[in-house]
């Protein structure tokens, strides 16, 4: 009875070894394509399948057991446009690796309107006004009597 028993489980566990080998292993990374920072929780799915996942904080997925031969591959994330491989091929044992680089999703913003204000020409408004005299001039450090050089030392020019 005893050895009926390691018989039974014996078989059992060839049995799932052998369907272990014919499933196949879908891994890879999801990176934004102009930053290449990583993408987490974007979702990774085997269209007309069971077979999903999500990419972890650092963009790497893994899906595990997949029993098909071939698929249609499609990775999906909020505000990134989707992704969609048409035809995949499987290996039974093998694990396939895919990396994929969303494009984000451009913004659309509504009207812009550019205005500009023109500047009053007020005759009320004072305007600052300096005079100055040929003895000025000539005192002023640094103008030597030249009335451009006694301008330039003015304040604001």
């Amino acid at each position: 009875m005893f050895l009926k028993q390691r018989l039974i489980l014996f078989f059992m566990g060839c049995v799932h070894l052998v369907c272990a080998q014919n499933m196949a292993t879908l891994t890879g990374k999801i990176t934004h394509k102009f930053t290449g920072i990583a993408i987490s929780n974007a979702k990774i799915e085997l269209l007309n399948t069971q077979y999903s996942g999500y990419s972890d904080s650092q963009g790497y997925f893994k899906i595990n057991d997949i029993a098909v031969a071939q698929a249609e591959l499609l990775v999906s994330s909020p505000n990134f446009q989707n992704e969609l491989l048409e035809r995949i091929t499987l290996l039974p044992g093998k694990a396939m690796e895919y990396n994929f680089q969303l494009m984000p999703l451009s913004e659309r913003i509504g009207e812009v309107t550019i205005a500009s204000k023109s500047v009053d020409n007020n005759p009320q408004t004072p305007v600052s006004a300096y005079t100055f005299s040929r003895e000025e001039i000539s005192m002023n450090p640094g103008a030597q009597g030249d009335v451009f050089r006694a301008i330039g030392m003015l304040p604001g020019v």
